[in-house]
């Protein structure tokens, strides 16, 4: 087997309705360069194992083939999480570049490795480099992922660690790290944080700058078995602001004005979602944390309203203490 020069991570766990095609689309790609598929699988089940091994078997020189069960599964807030698997793939890496697809996506441009290779060839200067992608639901709509994320602000050709600081925008499947192999020991918060695809751009993130590429050449499915796409708003609300205190202490309070208002923000979102379903506790808790933040722009105004209109769901405030 030649040398590769960009490694593809795989995870896999009760993936069976998916991972052929996520392989296929692998296997489909049109480069002039080497590369390998790390393919891990989580102890499936439902035939996801099997389709692992059969694709294994048919392309010894291509894919290293790794079998986990559930006993290496590491828990994360009580969540079983493939952070395991995924970090074992990346020990396992040889390649110049790494990218990763979980089971349950797909690239659907053949070009799409060497469209990334060539431009992270061309522009040394960039730690990581992605393109946009397509959320695929169950009800057959297909929307632009980027594009809904960052709700009307305009796209740059380059994001810096101050974006990525706030969030993390870059869909795993469209992601390709510069890597340099081997890497066999990880920062501590790979393996704690509950978001670990955002500890691991941050990482890389720290090279250099990040190149966008405006392109749709992936698919990620969103359904209740993701990880995190199948659970509700107000968890990976919960997901992001925890996200957001690792993050404000890994970067030494680098960020931290950029951090606050991205708080804000979630917070504003998971107050409203939860007015609109009736959580009387979490829209409290919520809503003190916004009456706390010196970064929401004008809290006289809703503590002002709080009793009132959409507040009224809250009861009845006498003092603007929100503790």
């Amino acid at each position: 087997m030649d040398e590769p020069l960009v490694s593809i991570s795989v995870t896999a766990y009760q993936h069976a309705q998916f991972l052929p095609a996520c392989l296929d689309s692998i296997l489909a790609q049109q480069v002039d360069f080497a590369y390998e598929v790390l393919l891990g699988e989580d102890g499936s089940t439902d035939g996801t194992r099997e389709t692992a091994i059969r694709y294994a078997a048919a392309h010894p020189d291509l894919i290293r083939l790794f079998l986990h069960d559930r006993s290496t599964v590491m828990v994360i807030n009580g969540r079983p999480t493939g952070r395991y698997n995924f970090l074992n793939n990346v020990k396992h890496a040889r390649g110049r570049y790494l990218c990763h697809l979980d089971g349950d996506d797909r690239w659907i441009d053949p070009h799409r490795l060497k469209i990334m290779v060539d431009h992270m060839e061309r522009e040394p200067q960039l730690g990581i480099c992605f393109h946009n992608a397509l959320n695929v639901y169950p009800d057959g709509r297909r929307i632009d992922y980027l594009r809904t994320w960052m709700k009307g602000r305009p796209l740059k050709e380059t994001y810096g660690m101050e974006d990525l600081a706030a969030e993390n925008f870059i869909p795993t499947s469209g992601v390709m790290w510069r890597f340099t192999p081997p890497m066999s020991t990880f920062p501590a918060e790979w393996s704690t944080a509950q978001a670990g695809d955002w500890m691991f751009n941050l990482y890389f993130a720290r090279q250099g700058k990040i190149g966008f590429i405006d392109r749709i050449m992936s698919e990620r499915h969103v359904h209740g078995g993701g990880v995190i796409s199948g659970t509700d708003l107000q968890y990976k609300i919960d997901v992001n602001l925890r996200m957001l205190d690792t993050i404000d202490q890994v970067t030494a309070q680098a960020h931290s004005e950029r951090i606050e208002q991205r708080r804000v923000e979630l917070h504003t979102m998971a107050l409203q979602d939860a007015l609109d379903k009736g959580l009387k506790q979490e829209a409290l808790s919520h809503w003190k944390a916004l009456a706390a933040s010196k970064a929401y722009k004008d809290p006289t105004d809703a503590i002002a309203e709080y009793g009132t209109g959409p507040y009224a769901q809250l009861g009845t405030v006498h003092s603007p203490d929100p503790s």
